[in-house]
Parts: structure tokens; C-alpha cells; sequence
């Protein structure tokens, strides 16, 4: 999402790692034993499979490099500068990087615990002359499209896949 300064990035780590529709298509919750670590920075992790298919660990990750997006001064300073990075944890309130200044940002606070929604309301509040979503999610898509006809959207939004070789819409 373009913004005066350059560019404005805005970053959804699920708050809800284990959505309620999923729990309800798959009829139950996990079956197999994962086993759930005591994940910190200083320590090496578990293979990404470990770490992804226990949601406690999940929690975890998600905590981990939240934290570390907000408590890293040189990392704002370098990658920040001219450019914002909104954050959107656990939290109601998504944080603003840029540069070496951390904000709260209320205006784009929500109470949806699904990344899904979260990624559409910010697509909408963020007031930006053209987006790019990363995500090939197909819930993220049909949002979009619904929310673009509903409040008659006129910027361009492009949808890309944060895989290599798959194909989004644009």
C-alpha cells in the first residue's frame, strides 16, 4: 500500500491460529500428539513442521517475531526509513514502524480474530491510491471482491501469491 513517504507495508500474523470454520469442516480439532516447545529467540528452532502443526507453538512464533518486529531499532532504522510497516499481532491495535518511531495505530484497531478479515478491514481503512494483498487465499479474495462492489472501491487492488509459481488475481 503506497503512502507518501514510499510505501506502506501492512503485516497480518493470525491472531487465531486455529479458525473456528476450520474446526467445524474438519468435524474435530488435531488428533495427532504435537509436542509443544518452549519457543524463544536465542534458541534454535524446531523443524517448521513441528513448530506449525501444534497451535500452542504457533502462539509462540507468532509472539516471537511480533515482539522482534517492534523491539528492533536497527531493523527500523534500515528498513524502515521512508517507508511504514504496520504490524497487526494479538493485540486490537496494529503497531506503525517507520523509521525509529513506534506508534499505535487505533484508527485501524479491530476485534476480528481471523487474518482474513483483518487483511480486507485494513485493505479498506488504509486509504492508499493502489494495494497489493499478498496471500492466495481464496476467503481473502471473495472478501475483497464482496468489499470492493459493496463500498465501491475505485483503486486498483491486485491480489499475488506469496509462493513462487502460483498464480492470484489482479
Amino acid at each position: 500500500m503506497h503512502s507518501r513517504l514510499g510505501f506502506c507495508l501492512y503485516m497480518t500474523l493470525p491472531q487465531c491460529v486455529y479458525p473456528y470454520h476450520t474446526f467445524l469442516a474438519r468435524g474435530r480439532m488435531e488428533t495427532g500428539v504435537t509436542r509443544t516447545h518452549q519457543l524463544r529467540i536465542e534458541t534454535k528452532l524446531p523443524a517448521q513442521k513441528v513448530v506449525l502443526t501444534g497451535v500452542e507453538n504457533k502462539k509462540q512464533l507468532i509472539s516471537i517475531i511480533f515482539g522482534e518486529l517492534i523491539r528492533d531499532r536497527l531493523f527500523h532504522v534500515e528498513y524502515t526509513k521512508g517507508h511504514k510497516l504496520v504490524v497487526t499481532g494479538k493485540q486490537p491495535c496494529p503497531v506503525e514502524i517507520s523509521s525509529e518511531e513506534v506508534k499505535t495505530r487505533h484508527d485501524v484497531e479491530t476485534h476480528h480474530e481471523e487474518a482474513d478479515n483483518i487483511i480486507v478491514q485494513q485493505v479498506l481503512k488504509c486509504g492508499a491510491k493502489a494495494v497489493s494483498v499478498i496471500s492466495d487465499d481464496t476467503d481473502v479474495f471473495i472478501l475483497l471482491l464482496h468489499y470492493y462492489q459493496k463500498v465501491n472501491l475505485a483503486i486498483p487492488i491486485t491480489m499475488e501469491s506469496p509462493s513462487q509459481g502460483r498464480v492470484a488475481m489482479t
